[in-house]
């Protein structure tokens, strides 16, 4: 509790974007069991082309969301009203406001009491199903009147104006080129450090530096203005308080993900509510120290006149004192403690016999001093971290800003290579005299501890260190072909998503009866909340068997997707893993150096004639006392091939294979959603199950909607 001096976020917008988290479940109650029912977001997005958004190159992930192409999925638990999905995805505003809320009453317990908290967050206009169509949602401005409903103060709001905005196809209304940016705080009174902006050009309004004292105006008479001639209208050498509309461009980071705020966005709040030193034992921030200097000169002389004026005005008023303090930067305050201050470089300690120490330079960013100076050894070690724990598996960067005094190459790298080797990927800079960026990105290769070292590798010459960021990176989504049997697959793609999956083994046919009995390979996948069961697949099964099959079985609905014959027999497989992204997957490895990496997808999928097979779950209908005159059904559907007949239904729960039905209605080609109604012969029932196949043609098949229309027939129970 109360550990966070300031805090910066922009939280996902509301119906904008599918980032592809595994869904959590918010509200209800946790013992329940939770009976799910889905509710889709309309589609959302734009249109799906290979081009949009302008300037992202191969951004499937943006293009294939589930957002833009049919709407994100969400369940209600009946039971308990409990939601599961995932944070902006939420089917209306108020539960997605509600949702966000909660998160920031957890900030407000992890933030001091002298924090402040900082939101930047975009708005949306109403869509079908989505707000009142054509309006503005103002969900920035609920959010912030919800902050202020649970004790926070709002202290600004902070226009960001971005000059490259995104155009807008829009024909009735004026394109958005702002977010709004909130600044909250806990208390009436916190940390915050003034930020000034120079005076970078006349003040027109006055016509230069100094308000003109020629002349006099009618306005003048009788207001004091006329004590203002000739007064210097810039009294402070530090600039002007800073305003509140910031003028920055949106900026492209494709190592996260699309929609990422631009670094300059953060870095005025940091600067404002992060304190460069802290007390080491209560905490308490060290501020800035700002006195008056000395009196600026100014003209008018009408002093006399004002003190007989009867204006009651302050004995300080400058219409009295005709003096303006200049402003000084006097250094930091000091804590009753006397415990000393930590700064930036807490962390950091000289390398063998090297020294770091608190640097009056300037850091990177401009303004302040909190940059370190590496005093380097004979062999040129100069300073190395705390110990960190790296996880196996993991991506990490490790980022620093150096300044090269005299000569030589600074390099970063890593002192444990065995566990973690940023020094073979490490970069370096001979560049003096100015600040420059190294850094170094490496996979954990043994989970264990290391620590990061920056040297100078050619020279005895000292240098600067300021802002130093180590950080986890990357999503697994290509794989690159390793060896079955390693610990690791790595993604080796372009795409900017680098990673490793971890945890798969290899399980070759000799040991498949010990892991599964029946030779079958179980896996979860926790995107979709889906089981999936690969059967038969050690190449032992009898003559005229199926073999190689896939099950995937809908915990939601009950629904069961079969796919005939989709692993190959005698090849081996790994049990089931999960990626990054919690996308389940499976490694092929069809001989000893190559290895196919397999991800479950809801894409629809081409097979061969009659090896399609999904399946719903038995319906009752929910009432028991009547039986049931079935006399349509109804599907939704897309197939790529037309289809003779392709639905068949069972009655009673009866799965047997003998125990379907083919009913007359075909599918067409059709790459929409197409509807086919089948109004058979009307016939009796208590339950029954669908199953949709393609019988005639090979080819790929898409179910969305099913309807039964049913007459009910009392029945006597015995």
């Amino acid at each position: 509790d109360k550990c966070v001096n300031m805090v910066i976020t922009s939280p996902p917008y509301w119906g904008m974007r599918d980032y592809g988290v595994v869904p959590s479940v918010w509200g209800g109650k946790p013992d329940c069991k939770h009976q799910r029912e889905e509710r889709r977001l309309p589609r959302s997005g734009g249109k799906n082309k290979s081009d949009n958004p302008p300037g992202t190159a191969n951004d499937k992930r943006n293009q294939s969301s589930p957002l833009r192409t049919k709407g994100a999925s969400s369940h209600f638990c009946r039971e308990c009203g409990a939601w599961k999905g995932s944070l902006g995805l939420e089917p209306t505003f108020d539960l997605y406001l509600e949702h966000l809320l909660s998160i920031f009453d957890e900030i407000w317990r992890v933030l001091r009491d002298d924090g402040t908290c900082w939101v930047n967050m975009g708005d949306k206009y109403g869509s079908k199903g989505m707000g009142v169509t054509k309006s503005l949602n103002l969900i920035p401005y609920r959010f912030a009147i919800g902050m202020t409903d649970r004790g926070w103060t709002v202290r600004n709001v902070l226009i960001w104006k971005k000059p490259n905005c995104m155009p807008s196809s829009a024909k009735d209304r004026f394109n958005v080129d702002f977010e709004p940016v909130f600044f909250f705080s806990k208390r009436k009174k916190y940390y915050f450090e003034t930020q000034r902006t120079p005076y970078d050009k006349p003040l027109n309004r006055w016509g230069g530096d100094k308000l003109k004292a020629d002349g006099l105006s009618s306005w003048d008479k009788g207001t004091g203005q006329d004590t203002y001639r000739d007064r210097d209208m810039r009294p402070n050498p530090l600039g002007r308080n800073k305003r509140t509309v910031w003028s920055i461009c949106p900026q492209p980071f494709p190592e996260a993900h699309f929609a990422v705020y631009p670094e300059e966005l953060c870095q005025t709040p940091i600067k404002s509510g992060c304190p460069e030193f802290v007390c080491k034992k209560c905490g308490k921030a060290r501020e800035k120290i700002i006195e008056d200097g000395e009196d600026l000169p100014k003209g008018g002389g009408a002093s006399i006149k004002y003190a007989n004026s009867g204006l009651n005005l302050s004995p300080s008023s400058t219409l009295l004192t005709k003096t303006v303090k200049a402003k000084i930067d006097k250094g930091y305050t000091q804590c009753s403690c006397n415990a000393g201050f930590e700064g930036g470089i807490s962390n950091w300690i000289g390398f063998n016999t090297g020294t770091i120490a608190q640097s009056g330079l300037q850091n990177h960013t401009s303004g302040g001093a909190n940059s370190g100076l590496i005093t380097v050894n004979a062999s040129g070690d100069g300073c190395r971290s705390e110990l960190f724990t790296f996880a196996l598996g993991q991506r990490y960067r490790i980022e620093a800003w150096v300044w090269l005094i005299g000569g030589g190459t600074v390099n970063i790298g890593s002192v444990t290579t065995s566990t973690i080797d940023f020094t073979t990927s490490g970069e370096s800079t001979t560049t003096t005299g100015s600040w420059v960026k190294i850094q170094a990105e490496a996979i954990c290769v043994v989970a264990g501890t290391s620590r990061i070292k920056i040297w100078n590798s050619t020279s005895t010459d000292n240098f600067y260190i300021d802002d130093i960021v180590l950080a986890k990176i990357g999503c697994v989504a290509e794989y690159a072909p390793k060896g079955i049997g390693d610990a690791t697959w790595e993604d080796q793609s372009d795409n900017s998503l680098d990673g490793t999956v971890v945890g798969a083994t290899a399980i070759m046919p000799d040991d498949w009866a010990s892991f599964y009995t029946d030779y079958s390979i179980l896996g979860y996948h926790a995107l979709t909340n889906q089981i999936i069961i690969m059967r038969d697949c050690t190449g032992k099964w009898s003559s005229g068997q199926d073999y190689g099959d896939a099950f995937l079985i809908d915990m939601d609905t009950g629904a069961i997707t079969t796919g005939r014959r989709v692993f190959t027999k005698g090849i081996a497989y790994s049990n089931f893993s999960t990626d990054w992204g919690q996308n389940l997957i499976i490694a092929e490895q069809t001989s000893s150096t190559s290895v196919t990496i397999k991800k479950i997808t809801d894409e629809p999928q081409s097979q061969a004639v009659g090896l399609i097979d999904i399946r719903t779950a038995d319906i009752e209908f929910g009432n028991p006392a009547f039986r049931k005159d079935i006399d349509a059904i109804i599907v939704t559907y897309k197939s790529s091939a037309a289809q003779t007949n392709p639905v068949s239904y069972a009655l009673e729960d009866n799965d047997a294979q003998t125990a379907w039905t083919r009913l007359t209605g075909n599918f067409d080609a059709e790459t929409n959603w197409e509807k086919l109604v089948i109004e058979p012969t009307p016939f009796p029932c208590d339950s029954i199950r669908l199953k949709f196949d393609n019988p005639s043609a090979a080819g790929y098949i898409e179910i969305n909607d099913v309807t039964i229309r049913y007459t009910e027939i009392p029945e006597a129970l015995s």
